[in-house]
């Protein structure tokens, strides 16, 4: 999953393993976690909503 391959820092790879475990507790307790660009915000907003929308649909189901 996380690799040297893209010479990303030892600190760069361990934040992204901290934060990957905290979604994982947060879905566990129940919550959507969505991951969304400020780029997406500004410049692709109807498809954010759509996968918000989207994300709450398998929730209810």
């Amino acid at each position: 999953m996380l690799d040297r391959t893209d010479a990303t820092t030892d600190v760069q790879l361990q934040r992204l393993r901290d934060l990957r475990k905290q979604e994982d507790l947060m879905r566990m307790q129940g919550y959507i976690v969505l991951t969304v660009t400020t780029h997406e915000l500004i410049h692709q907003a109807r498809d954010v909503v759509a996968r918000i929308n989207s994300a709450l649909a398998r929730a209810v189901a």
